[in-house]
């Protein structure tokens, strides 16, 4: 009898768990990706590419993937030489301004040293820079880490100090900037944060992750650079990157903080794991993908597409799609 037992909750196990999997090869860790569903007449798969020494980007670049050609590998995008030379990509994002695609990255230039947010028009194959933030025009850049746009041009950025020292102790030396792309206002739409990290605008609300704290918050905004008091919408463990899919939040996270320090200063191994939670409220959380599995490393962005799960990492040198159930 119990050995009837243990093979039905072996069964159930896999019929949960093992989903088809597959690795998309990257030049470089994938640290972030982005839908691209605007720029052409097909769909794709934008990933930001850096190689880390320590707690540092040394090298990076920019590929897009499309998921209807069901390649195995990544593919670069092109840009100007000097421009392709200096990138050190970290958190990007994608916005429809005054009917252009436009690309927006943060890079971490001469290891944090030059820290700026760039601007690229999207083509099929090539980004052009058209524009540019940085610590000189815009004060309030320390070290970004994520960042959302609106299609009215509206950036809002995570922001904090580079020290591992905000992540363990949670000083609350962090916030959530803003900067109209448009007319080059800049500030600090909300302070006094230990670890912001991922960061989305979703209708009139902003969400974000603190990784320190370990809380989802939601903070409506009465205009483009008012928000009111930030409450917490979820708990998910060392949160990390937001993406949309429907009516739900997915939220790549590392269950287990010790670890992924580990991971980042060692290359150990770090759970990871995937939550959606319900705009709405109508829904209890749900994981999409249980840290007890061992695909991916170090999870930092998930984003869902016909019915694929994309997770994106920080060092290894591929993105995981997995069939969701």
């Amino acid at each position: 009898m119990r050995f009837i037992l243990y093979c039905f909750l072996t069964f159930i196990t896999i019929a949960v768990y093992a989903q088809p999997e597959t690795k998309i090869k990257t030049v470089f860790g994938p640290e972030d990706i982005v839908l691209d569903n605007i720029s052409g007449k097909n769909d794709r798969i934008i990933i930001s590419c850096a190689k880390y020494k320590g707690q540092y980007h040394v090298d990076g670049t920019i590929q897009f993937y499309y998921p209807h050609e069901e390649a195995t590998e990544a593919t670069t995008f092109k840009m100007k030489k000097d421009i392709a030379a200096n990138i050190r990509p970290h958190g990007i994002a994608i916005a429809e301004v005054n009917g252009k695609a436009m690309l927006y990255v943060i890079s971490h230039e001469n290891k944090g040293e030059n820290e700026k947010i760039l601007v690229f028009k999207i083509q099929k194959s090539r980004l052009v820079k058209v524009d540019e933030f940085n610590q000189e025009e815009i004060p309030e850049i320390i070290h970004p880490n994520d960042l959302y746009v609106t299609d009215e041009g509206m950036l809002y950025y995570s922001n904090y100090p580079k020290s591992m020292t905000n992540f363990i102790l949670k000083k609350k030396n962090g916030n959530i900037g803003y900067i109209n792309t448009k007319t080059r206002e800049s500030g600090v739409l909300i302070d006094k944060l230990p670890f912001p990290n991922g960061v989305i605008v979703v209708e009139n609300d902003l969400y974000y992750t603190d990784t320190a704290l370990g809380n989802l918050y939601k903070a409506p905004l009465v205009n483009a650079i008012t928000p009111k008091t930030p409450e917490i919408f979820g708990k998910v463990k060392s949160g990390d990157n937001i993406s949309l899919y429907n009516n739900k939040l997915i939220v790549a996270s590392h269950p287990k903080p010790a670890r992924f320090l580990f991971y980042m200063l060692f290359n150990m191994r770090s759970p990871s794991q995937v939550t959606s939670f319900d705009i709405e409220g109508k829904e209890a959380p749900h994981t999409l993908y249980d840290k007890s599995q061992k695909s991916i490393s170090g999870s930092s962005t998930a984003l869902i597409y016909k019915n694929d799960l994309y997770i994106s990492q920080v060092k290894q040198k591929f993105i995981l799609k997995r069939k969701l159930k």
